[in-house]
């Protein structure tokens, strides 16, 4: 009886065995999807593990062009004539500026581009349209980090309204025609600021080299802090100046044809003007000004000999006037 039921349990094992396999999952075999899918997954697995170990930091020398961290400490905007294309450059290091504009033609390419390896970053705005032509004007603002180093502007019509952060160096604006305002004051070295036509105007600028504002036609209102010198010069409109100038020995040069107003406080060194004004007069308010005098014009630049006078309220401080052909 055991040999039977021995035998009897052998021949049922083959019979399991196959059951067992049966009821087991046949595996697929893998495609080339799947792999494609699995190498994915590894390679993305293992850059966000790199990226978070190794944080990426831009290699300025490598050639990148949108580098996230530059700024610019200059902007020189270049307008072209009619038909022709206005560029606006920007220039610098720090903190990426901010570009945004108001135009209604849509040809306006933005093409940063990295100029040498010390991380400075020129971006170049180019207009399809003048950015000034007629009665169409193109708008663009700039904001740009706090200080600038230089304001440098050239072109055929230029309208600036500057309310942005203090420029360190200097202002050089040069146009064909265009209004100019600076809302804030200045502190810089040079301000020189020249229009053929157009009204220009400043809050207080404290210069320690010079300050020169000339326009053909238009009106010129400032108040000048100027340490060296300071000039301005108006063909066909008046100049009304507020000069607070307490070193020796600045020079004041002042040109228009249509009369001069300047109030000059704790100035002690010589008024220089070029041209004496149409209207015959000339008035200077001193400080604390508590007397009046007038003086006889010298003459005229250009050989016009002519008689005149010239109105200094001269108080606590000096003003000497200095005529010079």
């Amino acid at each position: 009886m055991s040999l039977n039921s021995n035998s009897g349990s052998l021949e049922s094992a083959p019979l399991l065995e196959a059951e067992a396999v049966h009821e087991q999952p046949q595996r697929l075999p893998k495609t080339w999807a799947t792999w494609l899918v699995e190498i994915a997954l590894f390679i993305g697995v293992s850059l966000l593990a790199i990226a978070y170990l190794f944080p990426f930091k831009a290699d300025y020398s490598s050639g990148v062009q949108m580098v996230p961290s530059v700024s610019f400490n200059s902007l020189r905007v270049i307008t072209a004539g009619p038909g022709e294309t206005s560029v606006v450059v920007l220039e610098g290091e720090g903190n990426m500026a901010k570009v945004a504009w108001d135009v209604s033609h849509p040809s306006i390419t933005v093409e940063p581009v990295l100029i040498s390896s010390d991380s400075s970053l020129q971006i170049t705005i180019s207009f399809g349209v003048p950015f000034y032509s007629g009665s169409h004007t193109t708008v663009l603002y700039v904001t740009l980090p706090s200080p600038l180093t230089a304001l440098n502007m050239t072109g055929s019509k230029i309208h600036v309204i500057y309310q942005g952060p203090l420029i360190t160096d200097s202002v050089s604006i040069k146009s064909s025609g265009g209004s100019i305002r600076f809302i804030n004051p200045l502190t810089l070295n040079n301000f020189i600021v020249s229009t053929k036509w157009g009204q220009i105007e400043t809050s207080n600028i404290t210069a320690t080299q010079s300050v020169q504002i000339e326009t053909g036609e238009g009106s010129i209102l400032t108040s000048v802090h100027s340490y060296k010198r300071f000039q301005a010069k108006c063909r066909i409109c008046a100049i009304t100046a507020a000069i607070y100038s307490p070193v020796v020995d600045s020079i004041t040069d002042l040109s228009s044809d249509y009369g001069i107003t300047a109030v000059v406080q704790g100035f002690t060194g010589k008024y220089y003007v070029e041209t004496i004004p149409k209207t015959d007069q000339i008035t200077i308010i001193g400080a604390d000004a508590d007397q009046e005098s007038l003086f006889p014009v010298i003459g005229w630049v250009g050989g016009r000999n002519s008689q005149g006078s010239f109105k200094a309220v001269t108080g606590a401080y000096p003003v000497v006037l200095v005529f010079s052909k």
